[in-house]
């Protein structure tokens, strides 16, 4: 029997079958068959009686014991409780229910990586990237985290995380945790500097406004590493607008916007600007620290407009 929100109650018989899967939900009575319902009512604060009303042996129909004269309750039936709503459930049911025990999609795994938190309540992971891979034999599931205010993933919180997250994993996977996966770009800008203004001082102002790290004045380079995480694209319209910020720039041309080495530079540079952006895959990450000891970690260059 099943018992809806108005407590209404439908008899349910079940649905028979055969074969391998079997009988579902019970058999199913045949066709012409007399169903009687024996049933109680109640439930709820309506089944708490009230005093003496219950005055009747059970059964009914037994012969009463030689040594009963009577029976009835002296006081009023209580404890008796409803059931709860719906619109009750969804107001107050816990905020724990929205947190699943376990992680069972891409989604549950990045949403737990990233809100781990350290012993002095910072969040260390800025995002993750979750990926299951086939072995061969069974699933594994590989997590790219993104670190906040840095490029690498330490030993440490590589060693915490696989802690962390391997008490909600699916039994049968395994985890790996590992760093981003970095896009150097080589980027090239022609600049024309307002007459008046030394040349070397905007250019000095150009190099920090899209460095890697943080600027004088509070907030952080262009390209600092929490400015961008899995998959944010390098958009035009940004770029232009943080050159076009600092004093002195009268115009300026983007020239190349392409992947450090990459087959077709020109192409890609057509490409990207047509569409006004480039575009990086969901688990790579844009690096330009334009770091002359580490030309590999994407370059930037300044020249003359013309």
């Amino acid at each position: 029997m099943e018992i809806d929100d108005q407590g209404a109650a439908t008899v349910v018989f079940g649905q028979g079958g055969s074969g391998s899967s079997g009988e579902q939900f019970g058999m199913r009575p045949p066709e012409g068959a007399v169903i009687t319902a024996s049933y109680r009512i109640g439930g709820g604060a309506i089944g708490n009686v009230g005093a003496d009303t219950l005055v009747q042996p059970h059964p009914p129909e037994a012969a009463p014991a030689n040594w009963l004269i009577s029976v009835t309750n002296p006081l009023a039936a209580t404890g008796g409780r409803d059931l709860e709503s719906r619109d009750h459930a969804r107001r107050f049911a816990p905020a724990g229910f929205k947190q699943p025990l376990v992680a069972v999609t891409t989604t549950d795994y990045q949403s737990r990586v990233q809100d781990f938190t350290n012993p002095d309540g910072s969040l260390p992971v800025q995002r993750a990237n979750a990926a299951f891979r086939w072995s061969g034999s069974w699933l594994s599931v590989t997590l790219g985290v993104d670190p906040a205010g840095a490029e690498s993933l330490s030993s440490q919180l590589r060693t915490d995380l696989l802690s962390y997250v391997d008490g909600v994993r699916l039994a049968g996977y395994d985890l790996d945790v590992t760093g981003p996966t970095y896009v150097p770009i080589d980027l090239a800008i022609g600049i024309c500097i307002v007459a008046g203004f030394l040349p070397a001082a905007v250019e000095q102002g150009i190099l920090q406004v899209l460095s890697n790290g943080d600027l004088p004045g509070g907030g952080k380079g262009f390209f600092h590493p929490d400015n961008f995480s899995f998959g944010d694209g390098v958009y035009v319209s940004r770029l232009n607008a943080a050159i076009m910020s600092i004093v002195g720039v009268g115009s300026a041309r983007i020239t190349r916007l392409a992947r450090l080495h990459a087959a077709n530079p020109d192409a890609d540079t057509q490409l990207n600007l047509g569409q006004g952006f480039l575009a990086i895959g969901s688990n790579e990450i844009v690096q330009l620290d334009n770091d002359c000891n580490f030309p590999e970690r994407g370059v930037l260059s300044l020249m003359p407009l013309v």
